[in-house]
């Protein structure tokens, strides 16, 4: 009890956060983070994390997603957005494809990602979050053992398909060499008749 209030003072000094003191320290988290508005998806705040994502400086904050990162035109995301907005219904997914532009050059990059509707106290949509995980590596690893494994079964395929050719084979070298003595016999049989076709008078 004594611990509680030596400490409770401390805490009532504790002072609400301004709006931009609250943006500020959100923009300095190291996860990916992303908050829109307006069906424009205007990009309200973004972490330095979904920064470097999109290969872009602090100052595309306030410019429509699209215009902010024009690459991402044609891709699905923002109509998922969009969707998550419209119904307020999270939108999540794995592993997902996108194209993105870094040192000038576009690079597919894989994400798991979240996009979810806040609400106000009276429920209505205010903004939309939006959480990214660069999962790249963990992806290709995964293709890279599938290829492998792809790979590792076309290879017992094709040494099943070369022994089941190397039986054929002996099959046909046997069936080869029985011809072969048939022939012979074929041939000695004939020599015989015609010797003694020669000898009857």
């Amino acid at each position: 009890m004594a611990i509680f209030k030596l400490f409770a003072p401390a805490m009532n000094k504790t002072k609400l956060l301004s709006c931009e003191e609250l943006l500020d320290i959100f923009s300095t988290s190291h996860i990916a983070t992303a908050i829109y508005t307006t069906d424009d998806l205007v990009i309200e705040a973004a972490t330095q994390a979904m920064l470097s994502f999109w290969g872009r400086s602090r100052d595309i904050v306030g410019l429509p997603l699209e215009v902010a990162v024009p690459e991402l035109k044609g891709q699905p995301f923002a109509q998922q957005m969009k969707s998550a907005l419209a119904t307020g219904i999270t939108f999540s997914a794995k592993g997902v494809a996108a194209q993105l532009m870094h040192n000038g050059k576009l690079n597919t990059f894989y994400y798991d990602y979240e996009y979810r509707p806040v609400k106000n106290a009276d429920g209505d949509i205010i903004c939309l979050l939006h959480h990214a995980t660069d999962v790249t590596e963990r992806v290709l690893g995964e293709m890279a053992l599938a290829n492998e494994e792809q790979q590792r079964q076309i290879l017992e395929r094709e040494l099943a398909l070369n022994e089941e050719l190397s039986a054929a084979n002996e099959e046909l070298a046997a069936i080869n060499e029985e011809l072969h003595q048939t022939q012979t016999e074929l041939n000695t049989l004939n020599d015989e008749l015609e010797e003694r076709i020669q000898v009857v008078p």
